[in-house]
């Protein structure tokens, strides 16, 4: 099956670049600035929800200028 016209296809890009280890979160702030960007959609499910971890992300964005909204 073809799709019907190019207004169907949609691009992601997602950058190479992980952080991951110990103390790794609190680089998130930096990461994000270095991409330029200013507000930042965390999407969550209700079991990291309860964790706390999104909301944590969320503060480490805001102390770099970087606003964000948690959906979950």
């Amino acid at each position: 099956m073809r799709a019907s016209s190019a207004n169907s296809v949609a691009r992601i890009n997602i950058p190479a670049s992980l952080q991951i280890g110990g103390g790794a979160i609190s680089l998130v702030g930096m990461e994000a600035d270095r991409l330029g960007m200013k507000r930042v959609l965390i999407v969550s499910d209700p079991y990291m929800t309860k964790s706390g971890l999104p909301e944590l992300v969320g503060g480490i964005l805001n102390e770099s200028g970087i606003s964000s909204t948690v959906f979950g």
